[in-house]
């Protein structure tokens, strides 16, 4: 067709439409099986948390805290509402379970960054190159660069925390009684403070996904991937968050069809295992193979056929889960990509080619010498 190359090449030449192959990448095996490691991992790092502060808090774990906070249904609809009342849930967790929280931040961002890192190359290279390493070297990469990746999303937390602990001891200062009059007087202080710890915060959220994918992109340290990543969402706020949006519709679509898939799969399963069998039998297969669970009369029925059917239901229902988490991971090393192109004007696979990374170099030293030589000529003029 003749009109191919020319629409090929309008669809190319923008940023946008470069974001609606994350589901692609999402969806790879090699992805896929980094993502479930990833899944399981974080699952394992959880309970062991609970484990360890299971004598403080007895009745309650985080497991059941975090699910709380994240599906617990706001009294009032609205979206504005919604955002409300989610981030009140999150800063009465923090403020509840600070040691717990701060405990699981750590090996949390240590499997982020190893599989997060591996699955963020991995799309890297198959966006920009016809084809990427095999997973175990990617790993290995992500292995050699796991330092930077976890300094890159602990350091704007650590950060927040020095700002927010300095506006407690403010706080403290004001019950004494010398230092109060003091504190009262430079209350701007804390102000100021609280400001900036808000914009930091709203700044990591926005640049949470492109951190790991930074250091993977171009190997860089983590104060550079930190600067970098925050720089994008200050320098094209409303882009950055219009690609948030997609990629979110995006990613919410993809895990709502594997979802329906899983369902149906499931019940046509077993609407045809349980054809031929009485109701007792029927029961049983249903609380196994739907619901992931085994019946206490299940051994009499099943066996322990009944304990591996729901191993393989509860491996297949997982499949949403571990598809989102991979996108995830995929949509923050091409949300990373778009943004160096919108803002810094270098294409992803000038990231991967030496000579048009040479090139690239070459045209912004240039664009910057004619700046300077303009600069030079107004002033002579003036």
């Amino acid at each position: 067709m003749p009109h191919a190359p020319v629409y090929r090449d309008l669809i190319d030449s923008l940023a946008w439409p470069q974001l609606l192959k994350a589901w692609r990448f999402a969806l790879r095996p090699a992805n896929l099986i980094l993502s479930a490691a990833l899944l399981f991992g974080s699952l394992l790092v959880l309970k062991g948390v609970d484990a360890l502060f299971a004598a403080r808090y007895p009745a309650d774990s985080l497991t059941r805290a975090l699910r709380n906070a994240f599906s617990f249904p706001p009294p009032r609809s609205g979206f504005a509402n919604l955002l409300e009342f989610r981030a009140g849930q999150l800063l009465q967790l923090l403020a509840e379970r600070p040691w717990q929280l701060l405990v699981l931040a750590v090996p949390l961002s240590v499997l982020l960054a190893l599989f997060g890192g591996a699955i963020a190359r991995t799309t890297a290279e198959l966006w920009a190159q016809p084809a990427a390493r095999p997973w175990p070297q990617t790993l290995a990469l992500s292995i050699r660069k796991l330092a930077p990746s976890i300094a890159a999303l602990l350091v704007p937390l650590v950060a927040l925390l020095l700002m927010l602990g300095l506006v407690s001891v403010i706080g403290a200062g004001v019950g004494v009684p010398v230092a109060g009059a003091v504190a009262g007087g430079l209350f701007v202080v804390p102000i100021v403070l609280a400001l900036l710890c808000a914009l930091l915060l709203l700044a990591f959220v926005l640049a949470l996904p492109m951190l790991v994918a930074s250091v993977m992109f171009e190997g860089t340290d983590s104060i550079d991937a930190v600067q970098r990543s925050l720089a994008y969402v200050f320098a094209k706020p409303v882009r950055l968050v219009l690609y948030w949006l997609l990629l979110a519709a995006q990613g919410a679509l993809l895990v709502t069809v594997l979802g329906m898939l899983v369902r149906g799969t499931l019940a046509l399963c077993h609407w045809a295992m349980t054809g031929l069998v009485n109701a007792d039998v029927a029961s049983a297969l249903e609380h196994a193979l739907v619901r992931g669970q085994v019946l206490p009369t299940a051994a009499k029925d099943l066996g322990f056929g009944g304990h591996a059917i729901a191993w393989w239901s509860k491996l297949a229902q997982s499949l949403p889960a571990v598809a989102g988490l991979s996108f995830a991971c995929c949509a923050g090393a091409m949300l990373y990509g778009t943004m160096r192109r919108v803002c810094d004007g270098q294409d992803a696979s000038e990231l991967f080619d030496p000579v048009l990374a040479d090139q690239a170099a070459a045209r912004a030293a240039a664009s910057h010498a004619r700046d300077d030589a303009a600069q030079k000529a107004q002033g002579d003029d003036a």
